[in-house]
C-alpha cells in the first residue's frame, strides 16, 4: 500500500473541499494550480469564465422567443455584441451562436425559421439561420474520406452550404466582419474548395479583430494542410496567437493547441515526458493534463496523478469520466477510500457501465472487505487498471 505523506493528505483535503463547491465557476477560479507550473493567472481566470460563464442554451432561446418574441433575442445578441469590445467578455457573442445554432438538429432549424419569419430583415436571425444551414451541410457530408462519400452527400452538402452562405452574406453586408457570420463563411469556402477565398477572409477578419479567440481557434484548424494551409502557416499562426496573447491571455490556449497538433503523432508513437512538460508550461491544456495524469499514475505517483486529473475536472465542462476514474484510482492509492468511491460513483452516473470505473468499484469493495476483516489484503500494491 502506498504510504500517504502529509503533503498528499493536504491535497486530498483540497480536492474534497473544492469538490463540494456547487458553483463550477467558483471551483475553477479558486482551485490551486498544479505544483511546479507557472501559468498566467489572467489566462486561467479567462479560461474558467469561458468554460463556465452562463450563456443561453438553445432551449432557453426558444423559451425566450416563445414568451417574449424575436425582439428579446435581438436585445440579447445586441448586448453580446457590445460585450465583444471588452477582452474579458469578447468571446461571448461567438460562443453564444456556436453553442446553439451550430447544430444540425431540428430544434435549431425550427427556431431559426420562426425567427426569420417574424424578423426577415434582422441580422441576428440571418446569422442563426446561416450557421444552422452550415452545420447541417457538415452533417450531410459526413465524416468519411472523399472517396468514400457518395455524390448524393456532396450534392446535399453543397445545397445546404449555398443556403447558409446566402443568409451569412446578408448579415455581413449589414455588419461587415461580424465574427459569427465570418466563421460560417470560412467553413463554407473551405468545404467547397474555395481555398484562396477562405484564406483571404480569415486574414482580413484577423486584421480587423486581432484578439478574437474564435477566429484564432478557427485559424488553428483551417491552416492545417488538410484544409487551406501548410505546416509553415500553422507555425506563423502560433506566433501570431502568442503575440496577441499579450492583450488577450486566452489566446495562449491556441498556442498550446497548435503545439499539440504539431507534436501529435497519433497511435504510432508515445509522447515524451519532456514534450508534455514543455507544453504544460505554456498554459492549461486539457489534452496535456490528461496525458500527464496517466503518465504520473503509471510511474507510481498517485498524488500528481490526482492533481492533474483534478485539473481536468476543474477546467472541463464535460463529465470527463476517464479522468474522474483516474483520480479515483489515485485517491484509493493514497488511502482516501471515501473520495475514491465518490469518484467511481460519479463516473458511473455519467457513463453507466464504464469498464474502468466498474473495476475501480471492485477494488474499493475489496478494500472495504479487508478493512472490515472479511478477507486478505488484496491491495498490498498500488491499484492499477
Amino acid at each position: 500500500m502506498h504510504r500517504t505523506t502529509e503533503a498528499e493528505t493536504a491535497i486530498i483535503g483540497d480536492m474534497a473541499r473544492f469538490d463540494a463547491y456547487p458553483d463550477r465557476l467558483a471551483r475553477c477560479l479558486h482551485y490551486p494550480d498544479p505544483r511546479d507550473v507557472h501559468w498566467d493567472h489572467r489566462e486561467v481566470d479567462l479560461l474558467c469564465h469561458f468554460q463556465f460563464d452562463p450563456l443561453m442554451s438553445l432551449g432557453q432561446l426558444q423559451q425566450t422567443f416563445d414568451a417574449k418574441g424575436p425582439k428579446a433575442l435581438e436585445r440579447y445578441f445586441d448586448g453580446l455584441l457590445k460585450d465583444q469590445a471588452r477582452i474579458e467578455t469578447s468571446w461571448k457573442l461567438d460562443e453564444a451562436f456556436l453553442r446553439t445554432f451550430s447544430c444540425a438538429c431540428k430544434e435549431a432549424r425550427d427556431l431559426a425559421d420562426a425567427w426569420l419569419a417574424r424578423s426577415p430583415d434582422n441580422v441576428w436571425a440571418h446569422v442563426a439561420s446561416g450557421l444552422q444551414h452550415v452545420a447541417a451541410a457538415g452533417e450531410a457530408r459526413g465524416g468519411a474520406f472523399s472517396q468514400d462519400t457518395s455524390d448524393e452527400r456532396f450534392a446535399r452538402m453543397a445545397q445546404l452550404d449555398a443556403r447558409g452562405a446566402e443568409d451569412l452574406r446578408r448579415a455581413l453586408i449589414a455588419v461587415p466582419q461580424l465574427t459569427p457570420a465570418t466563421y460560417g463563411m470560412l467553413w463554407v469556402e473551405a468545404r467547397e474548395g474555395e481555398r484562396l477565398e477562405a484564406r483571404d477572409r480569415l486574414e482580413k477578419a484577423l486584421h480587423e479583430h486581432p484578439d478574437n479567440f474564435m477566429l484564432h481557434e478557427e485559424a488553428a484548424r483551417l491552416l492545417q494542410r488538410k484544409w487551406v494551409g501548410s505546416d509553415a502557416d500553422l507555425v506563423a499562426e502560433q506566433e501570431r496567437a502568442r503575440a496577441a496573447g499579450a492583450s488577450n491571455p486566452l489566446l495562449i490556449l491556441i498556442v498550446s493547441q497548435i503545439e499539440w497538433t504539431r507534436r501529435s503523432c497519433g497511435d504510432e508513437c508515445a509522447w515524451s515526458t519532456a514534450d508534455l512538460e514543455a507544453m504544460n508550461q505554456i498554459g492549461p491544456s486539457l489534452p496535456v493534463m490528461r496525458q500527464i495524469a496517466q503518465r504520473r499514475a503509471r510511474a507510481g505517483g498517485p498524488a500528481d496523478a490526482a492533481i492533474y486529473a483534478t485539473e481536468v475536472l476543474r477546467m472541463s465542462p464535460t463529465s470527463e469520466v476517464a479522468s474522474r476514474t483516474e483520480r479515483g484510482l489515485a485517491r484509493l492509492s493514497m488511502n482516501d477510500v471515501k473520495g475514491a468511491e465518490a469518484d467511481a460513483e460519479a463516473a458511473l452516473a455519467a457513463k453507466p457501465g464504464f469498464e474502468r470505473a466498474l473495476q475501480l468499484m471492485q477494488l474499493i469493495t475489496m478494500r472495504h472487505r479487508f478493512d472490515s476483516g472479511q478477507g486478505p489484503d488484496r491491495l498490498s500494491k498500488q491499484p492499477t487498471i
